[in-house]
């Protein structure tokens, strides 16, 4: 079930890593109640801790809250970690996106070099351009723990907001697809040089960051926060009395979604729909699901953190100042940019 951040398809872009932190998120509320995950480990994702009480009205700043839900061995259980849940958009934010590659900007980077590689190809004569687009649309929700925030379960049900736009399908012209796929063998020659020049390279985080270096530990612990996190027992006494819950308002718990409920279609936005998630909803603030969870998973981010200061603070200075040359090029080539419709 879709309970993380759509991804869409980042062509030639390596997004491995973006990717295995969302199924990690994921499959830590697709398994069975039965099923064991290994290695519970410690480390990062999303923003926010609690003690018991949920983010509050949708007119409100986002909340921050804090929880010491169980930390991992060596850690204070005093401790407290901290996160940010906004209720208006279903977001919720972690210790770790400090540091860490967002959706957008790694769509951004993309975006650049789409446009290099297109204005590369244009110079061989090829009919290439792309389309311009809102970047804002990419600022999707992370929604770990699946539907919570009442404003948006009352319009989208179960999903976290309108379908997007497949990424990196901008292109438009004779020569290509509209994923950038050239029509004739030569012509696709001509745009792997271009992904390949310098001008192009250097805005691919796998190349000019720490992105691509194996020794980036930290985002494997972070990804085993979510893959162990159902193992501990905070994680199932949540979980016990939010099923509980559910069955008192006559709905059946899901055997395969954490945080779900039989019944329950992502896709469907239909009033059906929209009344099983209020129901989950209810449930979920009625037993601090999501303050619970999220301050047990932020407090093991803020160890991982803690641990990795140093790498993690010299990754997110070089990743803004890519960042920075990716959004001055797209500003500059503006005027070769498709406005859609």
């Amino acid at each position: 079930m879709e309970y993380y951040p759509r991804n869409g398809r980042l062509d030639r872009s390596h997004r491995a890593r973006l990717v295995g932190l969302v199924l990690a998120a994921a499959a830590a509320f697709t398994l069975s109640a039965c099923e064991d995950v290994s290695d519970p480990g410690a480390g990062p994702s999303p923003e926010q801790t609690a003690s018991g009480n949920a983010a509050t009205s949708s007119d409100t700043e986002p909340t921050t809250s804090a929880a010491a839900d169980s930390p991992e061995a060596g850690l204070d259980p005093a401790a407290a970690g901290t996160f940010e849940a906004d209720e208006t958009t279903g977001h919720i934010r972690f210790p770790i996106d400090a540091y860490q590659d967002s959706y957008r900007e790694l769509v951004t980077l993309d975006y650049a070099r789409a446009i290099g590689v297109a204005a590369c190809a244009r110079l061989d004569g090829l009919d290439v351009r792309v389309v311009q687009q809102d970047l804002a649309v990419y600022d999707t929700p992370f929604m770990p723990f699946g539907a919570w925030a009442r404003p948006v379960a009352e319009q989208w049900a179960f999903s976290s907001g309108p379908d997007l736009q497949p990424a990196l399908e901008w292109y438009v012209g004779g020569s290509v697809s509209a994923a950038g796929v050239a029509k004739k063998e030569a012509d696709q020659a001509v745009l792997d040089e271009c992904w390949e020049s310098a001008e192009v390279a250097r805005f691919d985080p796998m190349l000019v960051t720490s992105m691509g270096e194996p020794a980036q530990d930290w985002r494997g612990e972070i990804e085993q926060i979510w893959l162990g996190l159902e193992q501990g027992k905070d994680f199932r006494a949540v979980e016990k009395e939010y099923e509980a819950c559910l069955e008192t308002v006559g709905v059946e718990p899901s055997a395969d979604v954490r945080g779900g409920a039989t019944g329950m279609e992502v896709s469907d936005r239909s009033q059906p729909q929209i009344d099983l998630a209020l129901h989950v909803v209810g449930c979920k603030e009625r037993t601090g699901y999501v303050d619970r969870l999220a301050g047990l998973v932020a407090t093991r981010q803020e160890a991982v953190i803690a641990r990795h200061q140093e790498e993690l603070t010299a990754f997110r200075a070089e990743l803004d100042g890519v960042l920075a040359a990716a959004e001055e090029f797209i500003a500059l080539n503006e005027a070769d940019l498709v406005v859609a419709g």
